[in-house]
Formats: structure tokens, sequence, C-alpha cells
């Protein structure tokens, strides 16, 4: 006789695979969902970075145009006076590009002809 019937318990063995694969679908939606998640910060994350770079993108390119007309220089020596100021003053560039739009000085610390 085995155990389970000399304790007056009959286990089904067929109730015991439903179970198990209940816990296995249950683990399994569980993962898919923590991935999903996941997934969606990451997406996230990554639409913020693209949104600030884009708008850091517009800074620059109206900081460029400001000096492009008042230097009368190209868009190359633009940016590259806007690099420069940014390693000299170790500020980042996009801060040195909201600067020169927001107050109108010269980045490069040059005073305008008068």
């Amino acid at each position: 006789m085995a155990e389970s019937e000399r304790d007056g318990v009959h286990h089904d063995p067929d109730q015991q695979t439903d179970q198990d694969a209940s816990e296995l679908t249950a683990n399994f939606s569980q993962t898919a969902l923590a991935l999903f998640a996941a997934g969606n910060e990451d997406e996230a994350r990554r639409t913020d970075n693209l949104q600030a770079a884009l708008t850091t993108r517009g800074l620059i390119g109206q900081a460029q145009g400001i000096l492009m007309e008042r230097e009368r220089i190209t868009a190359d020596q633009a940016f590259d006076v806007l690099r420069r100021a940014s390693q000299r003053l170790n500020i980042k560039l996009r801060d040195v590009a909201q600067t020169l739009i927001d107050t109108g000085e010269d980045p490069a610390g040059r005073r305008p002809d008068t």
C-alpha cells in the first residue's frame, strides 16, 4: 500500500501537473511583465536623451547664427568659437550657447568694436 493511501490522502498526478503548469505560467507572466517594464524605462530614457540632444542642437545652432551674423563668420568658425570658449571656461558647450543667447555676451570674451 502506498504511503498516501495509508494516510487517507489521494494525490492526483494530473492535478499536480495542472498546478505546476499554473505556477510556471504565473512565473513566466511576472518575468515577461518585468522585462516589458524595463524595456519601457529604457525607451523612456532614450526618448528623454533624444529630446535633450535636439534641444541642445537647437541652442548651439542659434548661438552659431548670432555669431555668424555678428562676426560675419562661417558656421564652422562660429562653432569653433563656442567650442574654444567651452574648453577655456570649462563649462558645457550648450551652457556657453545658452549664455550667448540669453545675454548676447561674446563667449570668447572679446569686446565689440566701438
